[in-house]
């Protein structure tokens, strides 16, 4: 079979769940299967498995708004593939065929981007892609329970889309279950996010703030933000907090080495409000 994936998550200049997400499955997917033919389709270079049964399809980005619109169909529909795969829902709105699978990370964009609701044609045209994409898709992929139940309400309860829950699908092989890790240099908690309000790693901090001294000295608490943007902000924060002192923030950090460091925390903070 001849499967495109829309490649334009593996575009995005941060790291992010949709990123790691894109990276990790078609890393999965390189391992398990060496029969089908793979085409990405992205605007600019990315990094792909050096396989022949992997390619990359360069598709114009000149005009932004058409690089999904009107390329992405016109480059995909030239390939004359079986199956297309959108790692995200917001795509091309004429793109017709038989097999579209389509993975939902995130449905409501009041949580998830709420920038975007400031921003009249913006929220429009997200709103408007995702339905279009949805509806032209044979099946779904939605990766947590929450999103799942989201997308069927969204779809009025309209049982006409195989919807597949993947939990851990795709993400990268090196996860593996360690009963003891016995490396621990030092003891830290570990909290990482973005700085949008749904991560509520704000509350981290001010949590933080309020432990014992003694804790805190014992303690540290490292942050893991996806931009420059974010880390700033938190460090902004963490002076006003003043605790600044106890607190390292790490930027740019490769998926080896935050394995390494889920390992050798001693708690991990994720009190988001929404996933």
């Amino acid at each position: 079979m001849k499967i495109g994936i829309d490649g334009v998550p593996l575009t995005i200049p941060f790291p992010c769940g949709t990123k790691n997400y894109a990276q990790g499955l078609i890393s999965a997917l390189a391992k398990i299967d060496k029969k089908n033919e793979y085409l990405i389709f992205a605007s600019q270079k990315v990094s792909i498995p050096k396989q022949k049964n992997f390619r990359f399809v360069q598709i114009p980005s000149f005009i932004p708004i058409l690089k999904r619109q009107i390329f992405l169909p016109f480059f995909a529909k030239k390939e004359s593939l079986d199956i297309f795969h959108y790692l995200e829902p917001f795509g091309s709105v004429i793109f017709k065929h038989p097999k579209i699978v389509t993975t939902i990370h995130d449905n409501n964009l009041n949580y998830t981007y709420p920038w975007v609701s400031k921003f009249l044609l913006k929220r429009l045209y997200c709103e408007f892609t995702k339905g279009a994409v949805i509806n032209n898709s044979a099946a779904l992929l939605v990766d947590s329970r929450t999103i799942q139940k989201e997308v069927k309400e969204y779809l009025k309860n309209r049982e006409i889309y195989p919807m597949v829950y993947t939990a851990l699908l795709g993400y990268n092989h090196h996860f593996r279950v360690i009963k003891k890790y016995k490396n621990r240099k030092s003891k830290f908690f570990l909290g990482m996010g973005d700085f949008a309000p749904r991560k509520n790693l704000v509350s981290v901090l001010k949590g933080y703030k309020l432990l014992p001294e003694e804790i805190k000295y014992s303690h540290k608490l490292k942050i893991i933000s996806s931009t420059k943007e974010s880390a700033l902000r938190f460090r902004s924060l963490a002076e006003k907090y003043a605790i600044s002192n106890n607190i390292d923030f790490l930027e740019n950090v490769t998926q080896e080495r935050l394995i390494k460091l889920y390992n050798e925390a001693s708690c991990f903070l994720y009190p988001s409000l929404y996933e």
